[in-house]
C-alpha cells in the first residue's frame, strides 16, 4: 500500500467540505437563541457538551440534518483551536436525520468522557463544532 488515500476514501471528507463551502449562512441561525448564544463562535455551532446535546436534539426534532462534528478546545485566555480535542466524525450525509442525530449524541458523549479522563488536569474547556445541512430537503 502506498500510504496515499484513494479518491473513494476521501469522498466523505471532500463532500463535507464541499457542503461547508457552499453553505454561506451562519450555522448558528438555525438554532434557538438560548442555545446559539452559548457558542464560542459567531458563525459556527461550537458548544459545550450540554448545549451540544441540546442542539443535536433540536436539530433532530426540527428535521435538520447533522453532517458531522469535531472537537474544539478553548484555553483559559480565550484562544480557540483543535489542540487535543477529539477529531469527531466524517460526513454523516448518508445517514437519515434521526440516525445522524443518534450517532452524534453517542459519539459526542463518548468523546467528552474520554477527553475528560485523558486530560483530568487541563484548564481547557472542550466544545463541539456541529455542522448541519443548509438545504431543506433532508431525509427524515
Amino acid at each position: 500500500m502506498s500510504g496515499r488515500s484513494t479518491f473513494e476514501e476521501r469522498l466523505p471528507t471532500i463532500s463535507l467540505f464541499r457542503t461547508l463551502l457552499v453553505c454561506q449562512m451562519p450555522q448558528l441561525e438555525i438554532l434557538p437563541p438560548d442555545i446559539a448564544r452559548r457558542s464560542i463562535s459567531r458563525r459556527e455551532i461550537v458548544l459545550p457538551l450540554d448545549a451540544a446535546i441540546a442542539a443535536v436534539d433540536w436539530c433532530a426534532t426540527n428535521r435538520i440534518h447533522i453532517l458531522g462534528w469535531e472537537g474544539w478546545v478553548q484555553s483559559p485566555d480565550g484562544r480557540v483551536g483543535h489542540g487535543n480535542a477529539p477529531q469527531g466524525t466524517t460526513s454523516l450525509e448518508d445517514l437519515s436525520v434521526l440516525d445522524a442525530a443518534d450517532f452524534c449524541r453517542q459519539t459526542i458523549r463518548a468523546a467528552a468522557l474520554e477527553w475528560t479522563e485523558t486530560y483530568p488536569k487541563t484548564t481547557d474547556r472542550l466544545h463541539f463544532c456541529i455542522t448541519v445541512e443548509a438545504r431543506s430537503d433532508a431525509r427524515p
